[in-house]
């Protein structure tokens, strides 16, 4: 019970410097900018991956061999 009282005012107390003071803000200026970019961000399909993943592969142990 006191570990877990520990972690959860270990969270309250860094919410609050996050929420009450310059740096936590610009934080979470950064981590709400950082959502905004990687949701903008084209992401290849499941196809497209899995093609670039087998012609890493392929690449690999092509490699390997010499």
């Amino acid at each position: 019970v006191v570990r877990l009282g520990s972690i959860v005012a270990g969270f309250a107390l860094g919410g609050a410097v996050a929420w009450y003071t310059a740096p936590g803000q610009q934080l979470l200026a950064f981590a709400r900018d950082a959502v905004t970019e990687t949701k903008k961000v084209a992401w290849p399909t499941r196809k497209e991956s899995f093609q670039t993943t087998g012609a890493v592969f392929a690449f690999v142990i092509v490699m390997a061999v010499f």
